[in-house]
């Protein structure tokens, strides 16, 4: 009976430990090769953007910076932008117009 348990005690460790890997995302920052209403290329890098996508444009005034709500069809070529990439997907999109 122990060594049954034991077993399926190993066996819910083994096969659960993945589950904590489900949100992995990073930020990258790059400039636009390309954007449509459901993808951007960023640095040569192609990303599908999800539906309800946050996108923002950050600007500095006086020396603060302020972040404003915006759309995809803000974002134009050869803007600076910081991505949240997850797998191959984008969540979040940055347009830096501070870096003009």
């Amino acid at each position: 009976m122990k060594k049954c348990a034991l077993l399926v005690l190993f066996l819910v460790w083994c096969l659960g430990g993945g589950v904590y890997a489900l949100s992995v995302h990073y930020y990258l920052n790059g400039r636009v090769n390309a954007v449509s209403d459901n993808s951007i290329t960023v640095d040569g890098r192609v990303f599908k953007i999800v539906p309800r996508a946050r996108v923002a444009i950050q600007t500095e005034r006086n020396g603060a910076f302020f972040e404003d709500p915006a759309r995809i069809s803000n974002i134009s070529r050869g803007d600076s932008v910081n991505v949240r990439v997850t797998g191959n997907t984008v969540d979040d999109i940055q347009i830096e117009r501070w870096k003009r």
